[in-house]
């Protein structure tokens, strides 16, 4: 089966040239059919200078949207540009180890989409906190317990994410969060597995204090307003 390798990127000069190095070896280079697609969401540092001399030396599609949309309208705009079989993402920032991406590609044979959870994070508190508040709430709006919905590390069959993806508004700022509930609404064989989590070493947290309240409340309305669509596909399977 192909890969198609993507991974959404914002100011991450200080360690895209490396990641994109180390995932096109672990990875790419060891598969028959991959590509290797980056989202640089209107980086403001060097990280497209880098890219697009990267997309020469190793063949990376780089893609640029003509504004800054977030992380979730970058790795939707990539999600929606791979072509192959199997759809593999990650986040630029260095805190995955793309050696991991065997241990879940290995499961397709039995499961439909593998979520890499972190099982030891090195994240600020706050992310932590937030991540515990997004399971309970998958719980209780949705009925199903998923331990880390929004890990940036996953793998998952491109023939569940055209089925899955149309059902998630565009807008939304954390589509892998909804994108795991409908998967499992409609049927599909998801699991988790843990993975490598690293500390960040470069670049810096975007989205803090009162922004990130307003983002937070702004995405337990996304989660409310998505529960009776999650519903309505559960009732389909009874």
């Amino acid at each position: 089966m192909g890969v198609s390798l993507v991974m959404p990127a914002y100011n991450e000069e200080g360690c895209i040239e490396e990641v994109v190095k180390r995932y096109h070896t672990e990875v790419i280079s060891k598969l028959d059919q991959a590509e290797f697609i980056v989202v640089d969401d209107c980086s403001t540092d060097r990280t497209w200078e880098i890219l697009k001399r990267l997309s020469h030396e190793y063949g990376i599609r780089v893609i640029r949207p003509e504004h800054n949309g977030g992380h979730g309208k970058a790795v939707r705009l990539g999600l929606s540009q791979a072509k192959y079989d199997v759809i593999f993402q990650s986040d630029s920032d260095d805190q995955n180890n793309p050696q991991d991406f065997w241990k879940l590609y290995a499961k397709l044979s039995e499961y439909d989409y593998v979520i890499g959870y972190r099982q030891t994070r090195h994240d600020p508190l706050h992310r932590l906190v937030i991540t515990r508040i997004v399971r309970l709430l998958g719980f209780l709006l949705y009925g199903y317990w998923v331990w880390d919905s929004n890990s940036p590390f996953k793998v998952l069959k491109k023939s569940v994410l055209d089925e899955v993806l149309p059902t998630v508004p565009a807008n939304t700022f954390a589509p892998s969060i909804l994108i795991a509930y409908m998967t499992k609404a409609k049927g599909f064989k998801l699991i988790e597995t843990p993975v490598e989590h690293l500390p960040r070493t470069t670049g810096t947290i975007s989205i803090m204090g009162w922004k990130l309240f307003k983002i937070c409340c702004s995405c337990v309305g996304e989660f409310i307003d998505f529960a009776p669509l999650v519903r309505a596909e559960k009732r389909k399977r009874r």
